[in-house]
């Protein structure tokens, strides 16, 4: 009977060590996908449904315009319901008319959110500002733009830079994280 019982509890050990590093090896892959998003467009172009040349995208929103999409390129992958575009710009329609362009090299689409992630020489501008990064993500829902990775932003008084940048578009607010460092020119008025 010990015999057997030993046996049983040297299987399940081993399937718990199995299991976890299944679920270990799962992690680490989404993780490395999760940060570098050029991985996963080289490996979605296996699965493309449709492409397109010269594609031109209008969001809208209440009867507004929120944005404008224009990519040189673009691949549908109906089965993750994404295109991936290369070559591309946006313009961000804002109610101030200050309306702001993002270009970039590649970026990836999500069709059924109109949320979108920008790799590649990213700069983001408008009149009073621009934005230099190699990765630049939006949320459609909210209207925020956001870098994971670190941002330079300078404009005709101040140059910061920051590991992480969110700019709100409804607020016209930005908030800096992580190691900000800046200049402000000027006289500053409180």
């Amino acid at each position: 009977m010990p015999v057997s019982s030993q046996k049983i509890k040297a299987v399940l050990l081993i399937l718990i060590f199995l299991t976890l590093g299944a679920v270990a090896f799962l992690f680490i892959g989404f993780r490395i996908l999760s940060n570098n998003p050029e991985i996963l467009i080289d490996t979605m172009k296996d699965h493309v449904t449709l492409s397109i040349q010269n594609l031109h995208q209008t969001a809208t929103r209440d009867g507004k315009q929120e944005w404008t999409l224009e990519a040189e390129s673009a691949s549908l992958v109906q089965a993750e319901n994404r295109s991936l575009l290369e070559n591309l710009s946006i313009v961000f329609f804002l109610e101030n008319q200050n309306n702001a362009r993002l270009t970039a090299d590649k970026g990836v689409l999500e069709n059924n959110t109109s949320d979108f992630t920008v790799t590649g020489k990213v700069v983001l501008t408008n009149p009073d500002y621009q934005l230099l990064t190699e990765e630049l993500h939006y949320n459609h829902k909210d209207r925020i733009l956001f870098t994971t990775v670190p941002a330079d932003i300078s404009g005709k008084s101040m140059h910061f830079r920051a590991e992480k940048t969110t700019f709100y578009i409804y607020s016209h607010q930005a908030r800096l994280e992580g190691k900000v460092k800046g200049t402000i020119h000027g006289k500053i008025q409180f």
